[in-house]
């Protein structure tokens, strides 16, 4: 995920990222890992999270986000989502 948000991973430590005024440490990301900001001292889990440090944006923002990166094919069975959608 890190490089689709302009970090650059540092080539003496495989965990580390890097941008203009940010050098995170990611762990487990994988299975909804972990990362943390060294220089700005903030951190948090999973995809949604470093997109929201990553882009200063909200939580409803970076799931849009995250939802162009990967086009969906659509469900199939679409009688499975009838019920949900009225």
């Amino acid at each position: 995920m890190a490089p689709f948000l302009g970090y650059v991973r540092d080539p003496t430590d495989r965990s580390r990222w890097r941008q203009d005024g940010s050098v995170l440490s990611v762990t487990g990301m994988k299975f909804n890992g972990k990362f943390f900001d060294h220089l700005q001292g903030q951190g948090g889990g999973g995809a949604i999270d470093l997109v929201v440090h990553a882009r200063g944006c909200g939580a409803a923002a970076a799931i849009r986000w995250l939802a162009g990166l990967v086009p969906v094919p659509p469900p199939s069975n679409p009688k499975l989502f009838k019920g949900s959608r009225g």
